[in-house]
């Protein structure tokens, strides 16, 4: 899932009030990628599992800007991946799991 907002800034979900990057700066496909590499898609919802964490960075603020975003990332907690991106992984690599 991705979500841009009305300015461009890119995000995981609309729930979560972090940034990976503007489309106005880089290629969607740029930060997304990025993106991918630090936020796995999981079969649990990610704010509700580290909302305090989100809120603790965010410091009073509405969003965290991409540095934050990635902070937060290294210490978040993902869950297994979702069964789609399972079972897309899963042909992706010719089989194996």
């Amino acid at each position: 899932m991705v979500y841009i907002d009305a300015c461009g800034e890119v995000s995981p979900c609309v729930f979560t009030p972090m940034t990976f990057g503007n489309i106005r700066d880089r290629s969607l496909k740029e930060i997304f990628m990025a993106m991918k590499s630090h936020f796995p898609s999981g079969d649990l919802c990610f704010i509700n599992r580290n909302f305090p964490l989100v809120r603790d960075a965010a410091g009073g603020r509405g969003f965290l800007d991409p540095a934050s975003s990635l902070r937060v990332t290294d210490k978040a907690e993902f869950g297994k991946l979702s069964g789609f991106f399972r079972l897309y992984l899963r042909g992706r690599e010719g089989g194996r799991r």
